[in-house]
């Protein structure tokens, strides 16, 4: 019979899989929106180096004109009322080139297992795609409690 594994060893075992995903960007925000996590499909569709993205707000992917319209702000705050947030529109990635990114239906047998462990750790994931160019998953876990 297999030990049973610990929450935290879950965790840990769960992030190194999606860190290792090479066809989809998944990052991790902290509530303040700052990129905390980085994988290597993030590095391949966003163009972003991890260390170069670490600690930087989220809004540093959209528009110019979406962020003055305040875009991100508006989709953080609904991420946190909601637990999840859809949008499409354009993206931006290192170097400033724009990609269009839409909400798409249906997920794959390994989405949907990635999905259900972030769901058991009271997170959300997130969608955006570019046809031809790939799709970025975006995971939201809470900050885990302190031990007493």
């Amino acid at each position: 019979m297999a030990d049973a594994w610990t929450v935290g060893e879950a965790r840990r075992e769960s992030l190194a899989l999606v860190e290792s995903v090479r066809d989809y960007a998944i990052f991790l925000l902290d509530v303040e929106g700052r990129v905390r996590s980085w994988n290597v499909g993030a590095k391949l569709i966003k163009q972003y180096d991890r260390e170069d993205i670490l600690g930087h707000h989220i809004s540093q992917f959209y528009t110019v004109e979406d962020r003055a319209a305040g875009l991100p702000a508006q989709l953080l705050s609904t991420a946190a009322s909601e637990g999840r947030v859809e949008d499409e529109g354009w993206r931006v990635r290192k170097g400033g080139k724009r990609f269009w990114v839409e909400h798409f239906s249906g997920l794959g047998l390994g989405l949907y297992i990635t999905k259900g462990i972030v769901e058991a750790h009271g997170g959300t994931i997130s969608t955006t795609s570019e046809p031809g160019l790939g799709t970025t998953f975006e995971v939201r876990l809470p900050r885990a409690r302190s031990q007493p």
